[in-house]
């Protein structure tokens, strides 16, 4: 795939060969990136002025699929490379209020491509291999912490058996001791690819656990790795990676997970839901089976006088 390059000596080496309008498309990628790389199709054509279908010819004159595809690329090649302080000064063009527009916009074109990129088969099976692993761990560092989280908390009340990795330099070597053949490891990780993440997958590996990327590339460091790989885009309007694809990928896994064991999900579900409620952990309860039936009656959904 040419991602496996960085795109804009890809656009340097074939700059010659464009036709005009596409240069122009061009040299807007290459002279302000972090400002048109979250771009449509339609926005980028337009502020070139050029056609639509001259942004896609351009994208598959340089060898991607569309340009969806070549502006991920640049995304993460600007995020790989560049600081995130720098990142942000480039990015420092828009209006009032118009910030806040453009995040949410990437965030909801993160998501759309999830079904572009048909995430749910490589979700499908990464979920039978955490349905069926003995115990499973998931990491994830600096602001890919917070998909990984979301998975461990959202696995370990459906299934037993499953650890968040720990900050704690204890806590991370008794976890790694217990990775092997019978375990699955789940990693998040976006540019810039933290260090200790990678460290984690690489000895998952070599013990022989099951690993599954959750990333940014199937070029992607961690995806370079034995494993079963889940892409997302992590592309953003500011100064970091978003993680709103990665928090879908980690619902749809739970999800599924638990769908493939449904009873014993239901029977752990019951007994956490009997703990919280003996315990008060929350504002509000649950209800109960009693009081929901009793509500029904009154409102006339059950078998009581007014029914008959």
């Amino acid at each position: 795939m040419t991602n496996q390059r960085d795109p804009f000596e890809i656009l340097k080496r074939r700059f010659a060969d464009l036709s005009e309008g596409q240069r122009r498309v061009a040299r807007m990628l290459l002279d302000e990136p972090a400002r048109v790389a979250l771009l449509s199709t339609a926005a980028l054509g337009e502020r070139a002025g050029v056609s639509d279908s001259t942004v896609i010819r351009l994208a598959s004159a340089l060898g991607y699929s569309g340009y969806p595809e070549l502006r991920a690329a640049i995304h993460n090649s600007l995020f790989t490379h560049v600081a995130p302080s720098e990142y942000f000064r480039r990015s420092l063009h828009h209006d009032a209020g118009s910030a806040a527009h453009a995040s949410l916009k990437a965030d909801a074109n993160n998501i759309a491509r999830l079904e572009a990129q048909a995430t749910h088969r490589a979700v499908t099976s990464a979920a039978g291999v955490i349905a069926t692993a003995e115990s499973v761990f998931v990491a994830g560092s600096e602001s890919s912490f917070a998909p990984a989280y979301a998975l461990a908390y959202l696995l370990a009340r459906v299934r037993r058996n499953v650890q968040l990795f720990g900050s704690g330099e204890t806590d991370v070597a008794r976890q790694l001791l217990e990775l092997g053949p019978t375990s699955a490891l789940v990693v998040f990780s976006v540019p810039r690819y933290a260090r200790a993440t990678y460290q984690v997958a690489e000895h998952a590996v070599r013990a022989g656990a099951h690993l599954i990327a959750v990333t940014d590339s199937l070029t992607a460091p961690i995806a370079q790795l034995k494993s079963t790989a889940i892409t997302v885009d992590s592309a953003s309007a500011s100064f970091f990676q978003s993680q709103v694809a990665s928090i879908s990928v980690a619902n749809a896994l739970a999800a599924e997970v638990a769908h493939r064991s449904a009873a014993d999900a239901e029977q752990r579900l019951r007994a956490i839901e009997s703990l919280d409620e003996s315990s008060g952990r929350f504002l509000v309860g649950r209800e109960s089976s009693g009081r929901a039936s009793s509500t029904s009656r009154a409102n006339g959904n059950g078998r009581g006088a007014g029914s008959r």
